[in-house]
């Protein structure tokens, strides 16, 4: 929040000061074209984006852990012989069929893990950290880019100056 204010003054400052010769581009743009390539915003949107992930996995230790698994088997034989016994040889024939099934459902649920509880506030306060690096790197990054911008203005400044006065003295 307070960034966006920073930038509407810079810029309406910048606006109210300096005369912008057409076709240059304001500070806004130059903000956005900053925010856009600038390696250290970017490197700390990525570290905030990946401390935020850590939370939901916090928070994912806290809730039941449901496992699911399931098994089919099928048994074909058959059996064509004879069977010898004293009596003489008897044919046999014997065709089996059997499928098994089985499936299994468990859901756990631990009652109380300190652990996890303090996994979950270390994750929330990581998340919180690296959202304040990022409002940091976001302020030095509109920092950065309007003393830059001035700086460029107060040359064109400079550089009209000396011409003048080159053009007056000749």
């Amino acid at each position: 929040m307070n960034t966006r204010i920073l930038v509407r003054t810079l810029i309406s400052l910048a606006a109210g000061a300096c005369a912008v010769p057409a076709g240059a581009a304001d500070l806004q743009t130059i903000y956005q074209r900053a925010i856009a390539n600038d390696p250290l915003i970017r490197e700390a949107d990525a570290n905030r984006l990946a401390a935020r992930e850590s939370k939901p996995q916090a928070w994912a230790a806290l809730l039941p852990q449901v496992n699911a698994s399931g098994r089919y088997d099928e048994d074909d034989s058959e059996f064509d012989g004879s069977f010898v016994s004293p009596a003489g040889v008897t044919p046999q024939v014997r065709d089996s069929d059997g499928d098994t099934k089985a499936w299994q459902l468990s859901l756990r649920q631990s009652v109380f893990s300190w652990q996890n509880w303090a996994t979950l506030r270390r994750a929330s306060a990581e998340v919180a950290q690296a959202e304040s690096d990022y409002e940091a790197a976001q302020q030095d990054l509109i920092l950065r880019t309007s003393e830059a911008y001035f700086n460029v203005l107060a040359a064109q400044d400079t550089l009209e100056a000396a011409q003048a006065a080159h053009d007056a003295i000749a």
